[in-house]
């Protein structure tokens, strides 16, 4: 009975669910969580198949013919699965060579197709566009010359959003024998990048590929997303929209001019959140109407930097972290003249730029996307370069430049080095503005400079009414002067000499002396600001014979970016020497 009863309260709830279920049909639905689904299997297709054997259907990476030379370039094929129809997959060329009249080679039996391309030892490369899987690679293989030791094929793989990595590593090729190389397992069943290269550890000379086909599916979204607005410190295109010339200043807060050459310091200034993050160019011109170029089939923002040689760079400021890099490069000079990309890094609080990566060559007809990811998850400053073997001949020409991450919370404290430390001994490193060309021990000149790198920056000091007197030696009581020195003209006949703004200048020794016999003199040193039009006196040294020389030391001149200039005091009015002077602080 107890169970009878247990059996018709148990069929009243049942029934009881069962009319609330079918009061809320409309509710419930088939895609909520709890029900399971069957996946869609998409069966593989034949996503690539390549001889190589016609050269017409590949273009450099700027859209001109394939030349018969290495280079960079891409490819286009329209393809379809149960899922995706007439999809227009890119596939990227890095440093390769066509050769589409190439014989076929022998391998297990048969003869490949005529038509190989080869792959450079150390950055060929074969990289697909985005695919939803692959089930299957083949290639036929060989090495690119008779006359080496072997080399391997190297299959690398990249999850979306993620990094390459080595997937297999094919036997090692002997010889001139062709080897037939499938992976025909699945190789990734959820969305992929797919990368073959040579094995540049095994042999230095290029990997030949004669057929090349890959089987798989499709990925609907097979170009990845531009960058993430919440993550992005820099978009620059360098185009005069009618504020680029707002935007870029020279270091003396002047627009930065377009089209030449003449204007070497500049920087623009990006403000993100509270943070105002100066950027400084250096050795570099900005074409604000720089035509649009096309990189595998993709226009550019108008507009370009370009960095010239000898030291030019464009430099971002400490950033917390920094998660991509990403560049759109060209040449500066037409043609096929190769120029390479350096990107350096400075870790927050240290003075040392260190290499970070250096790009593949790169053409004007050969222009190159270059990309780096999860560069530092520390706060570091970032430079972008030409690469310094590069001495003359070319320009390196940025047409999009984006750095993702994060900004620094913490203002960075500036390392201190030593700005000047000049001994007025070597005539060679001084010019006469006026003529450009080089000053004798005996002539005093109305404008004298010379430039000083320090930390890769060029820094200008000038001389006014001066004469440098390289062989001259101190007297007995030097008190640390060395030989050469400077001789000013008193102040009213406009002897001076100015250095560039630094950005601190935390101490100054001068080695003062009289320049005349029996007379006396009085140095003032003198500080100016950003932006300041007349100079302000700072100190005054004590007084000082032609018999002794002055070692003049002052700390703590300025936290704030200052320039300075040295004269002699307006009471004196005869010559002054200096024979040594040594500057420590930090770089504006």
């Amino acid at each position: 009975m107890k169970n009878y009863i247990k059996n018709i309260y148990l069929l009243i709830i049942f029934l009881f669910a069962a009319v609330a279920c079918s009061d809320n049909d409309d509710v419930i639905k088939k895609d909520e969580p709890g029900e399971v689904i069957p996946p869609v299997v998409v069966e593989p297709v034949t996503v690539l198949d390549e001889q190589f054997d016609d050269k017409n259907n590949y273009l450099t990476s700027g859209g001109q013919p394939f030349p018969a030379s290495f280079s960079n370039g891409y490819f286009e094929r329209t393809v379809s699965d149960e899922v995706i129809q007439d999809l227009n997959l890119k596939v990227f060329l890095a440093q390769c060579r066509l050769e589409p009249d190439a014989p076929g080679v022998s391998v297990n039996g048969s003869t490949t197709s005529d038509g190989r391309i080869l792959l450079d030892a150390n950055t060929g490369a074969i990289e697909t566009g985005l695919l939803g899987s692959v089930s299957k690679i083949s290639l036929v293989a060989a090495n690119g010359s008779v006359d080496n030791t072997g080399t391997k094929v190297v299959l690398m793989i990249k999850a979306k959003g993620g990094n390459w990595e080595v997937y297999a590593t094919s036997p090692l090729l002997s010889g001139t024998n062709a080897c037939e190389w499938v992976l025909d397992k699945k190789i990734m069943k959820y969305p992929i990048y797919v990368k073959i290269v040579a094995d540049g550890a095994t042999s230095s000379t290029a990997l030949a590929i004669y057929d090349f086909k890959l089987e798989g599916t499709l990925c609907e979204s097979p170009v990845e997303p531009g960058p993430s607005p919440e993550n992005t410190l820099f978009n620059e295109g360098f185009y005069n929209d009618g504020e680029g010339i707002k935007i870029f200043k020279a270091s003396d807060g002047s627009a930065f001019p377009g089209g030449n050459w003449n204007t070497k310091e500049g920087y623009f200034e990006r403000t993100i959140g509270e943070q105002v993050l100066k950027v400084r160019l250096h050795g570099c011109r900005i074409d604000y109407t720089e035509n649009r170029i096309s990189i595998y089939g993709e226009d550019t923002s108008k507009g370009r930097l370009q960095i010239g040689t000898g030291g030019g760079y464009i430099e971002f400021p400490v950033l917390g972290s920094v998660s991509k890099i990403s560049l759109a490069l060209s040449a500066g000079t037409a043609g096929d003249v190769a120029t390479r990309a350096l990107i350096q890094y400075r870790d927050k609080g240290t003075s040392d730029w260190k290499d970070l990566a250096m790009s593949e060559d790169i053409t004007a007809n050969s222009p190159v996307k270059w990309e780096l990811n999860d560069v530092s998850a520390n706060p570091v400053a970032i430079r972008i370069m030409q690469d310094p073997v590069i001495t003359k001949g070319n320009s390196l020409a940025i047409y999009d430049l984006v750095i993702e991450g994060a900004t620094d919370l913490l203002p960075e404290e500036a390392v201190d080095v030593t700005l000047m430390d000049e001994r007025f001994r070597d005539l060679a490193i001084y010019t006469v503005t006026a003529t450009g060309g080089a000053p004798d021990r005996y002539t005093f000149y109305e404008e004298l400079h010379y430039d000083r790198e320090v930390e890769g920056r060029t820094l200008r000091t000038k001389i006014y009414q001066g004469r440098v007197q390289n062989t001259t030696q101190p007297p007995a009581n030097a008190n640390g002067a060395t030989q050469g020195r400077l001789l000013l003209k008193n102040f009213a006949e406009g002897g001076a000499l100015e250095t560039p703004i630094f950005g601190r200048v935390k101490s100054i020794v001068v080695k003062v002396t009289s320049a005349d016999t029996g007379q006396k003199s009085k140095a003032v040193l003198q500080t100016r600001g950003v932006g300041d039009d007349k100079w302000t006196d700072y100190a005054v040294s004590g007084e000082v014979d032609d018999q002794t020389v002055l070692s003049w030391e002052l700390e703590n001149i300025s936290d704030e970016p200052v320039a300075l200039r040295i004269i002699q005091h307006p009471d004196y009015t005869h010559n002054m020497g200096i024979y040594n002077l040594t500057i420590e602080g930090t770089l504006y």
